[in-house]
Parts: structure tokens; C-alpha cells; sequence
């Protein structure tokens, strides 16, 4: 029996240190394996962030041009604004000396500036006869003023 009894533990040594060594080297296989696998994934969360960062750089710089070209945008379209304001003035402008000068050439308005230009010129025409003229009587009204003058103290020195 002791036989049996050594044989029993000496089996159960055996088999224990077999399923000790199974166990040690499944569990040693599996966390190889975890370990691994672990791995794998911080490098894939690591690529993640990396693409994640990546992806944040990319998106600032758009929005960083999209800033630049809106200013850019936005300062083209008052110059347009202020041009167009420009032009409708000019326009504007434009209309007013169209109509002035449809007017002025007019068949009406023609036949006015004619005869005013006419009647300017025969005026600057006739003025210095005119002028003389008046000048002449003028002198002939002074002279008889002086007649009458001259009469009438020669006859209060008669008289007196």
C-alpha cells in the first residue's frame, strides 16, 4: 500500500506538474498573444491620434486660408461697391450733360441762341454810336443850358 500510496503521489506530482506546465505554457501563450494584441492596438490608437492630429493641423490651415480669402472677399467687394458708386455718379453726370445738351439742340432752343447772339452783337454794335449819340446831346444840352444861362445874366445886367 505504500507502494500504491507513493505511486498515487508521485503520479499526482507528475500529472499536476504537467497541468502546471500545461497552464504555464497556454497562459504564457495567451498573454504573449494579449500582449501582442494590446500592442497592435496602442499602435493603431497611436496611428489614430497621429491621423487625428493630422486631420486638426489640415482643418486649422483651411480654415486659416478660408479667414484670408473671406478678408480677401470681403475687402474686393467694397472696392466693387465703391466703384459702382462711382460709375452711378458718373452716370448720373453723363445723363444731366446728354439732356443739356439735347436741349441746347433743340430747333427751339437753336433759333433763341441765335437771335440772343444776334442781339448781342448788333447791340456791342450799335452802343458806342448810341454812346456817342448821347455824349452829342449831352453836349448840345449843356451848351444851350449855358445860352440860356448867358442870356438871362446879360439881360439882368441891362436891367439893372
Amino acid at each position: 500500500m505504500r507502494f500504491m500510496n507513493k505511486w498515487k503521489e508521485e503520479w499526482w506530482e507528475k500529472r499536476s506538474q504537467q497541468l502546471l506546465d500545461e497552464y504555464s505554457s497556454k497562459e504564457n501563450k495567451l498573454k504573449y498573444e494579449a500582449e501582442v494584441s494590446l500592442l497592435k492596438e496602442i499602435d493603431s490608437i497611436s496611428n489614430l491620434r497621429k491621423s487625428i492630429e493630422e486631420l486638426r493641423n489640415d482643418v486649422e490651415s483651411k480654415l486659416s486660408k478660408l479667414k484670408v480669402r473671406e478678408s480677401e472677399i470681403s475687402e474686393f467687394e467694397k472696392r466693387v461697391e465703391e466703384r459702382k458708386m462711382e460709375l452711378v455718379k458718373t452716370n448720373e453726370e453723363l445723363l444731366k450733360q446728354i439732356r443739356i445738351l439735347e436741349a441746347k439742340a433743340s430747333p427751339s432752343n437753336v433759333w433763341a441762341e441765335a437771335m440772343t447772339t444776334g442781339w448781342r452783337m448788333a447791340w456791342d454794335t450799335m452802343q458806342p454810336l448810341l454812346m456817342e449819340g448821347v455824349q452829342k446831346a449831352k453836349k448840345s444840352i449843356e451848351d444851350m443850358a449855358i445860352q440860356e444861362t448867358i442870356k438871362r445874366n446879360g439881360n439882368n445886367k441891362k436891367n439893372n
